[in-house]
């Protein structure tokens, strides 16, 4: 949804993909939620920069499911 109504370069997206991996590590499908992270991160640098909350939590979340 939020593909469509904000595009996959906006932060909303970013949010949500990043929202969903939590739930794909959740579920032990942790290649899919590998994969979500990265993207939302790229998403999150291009759009906000490193400097923001937003992006470190992802990456703490991807730091997260690299330790399992």
């Amino acid at each position: 949804i939020y593909r469509k109504l904000y595009g996959e370069n906006s932060l909303e997206y970013a949010e949500s993909i990043n929202d969903i991996a939590l739930l794909k590590e959740y579920d032990g499908d942790f290649a899919t939620a590998e994969k979500l992270l990265l993207q939302a991160l790229s998403i999150k640098e291009v759009i906000i920069g490193k400097s923001s909350e937003s992006y470190w939590t992802s990456y703490n979340n991807l730091g997260l499911l690299y330790g399992k």
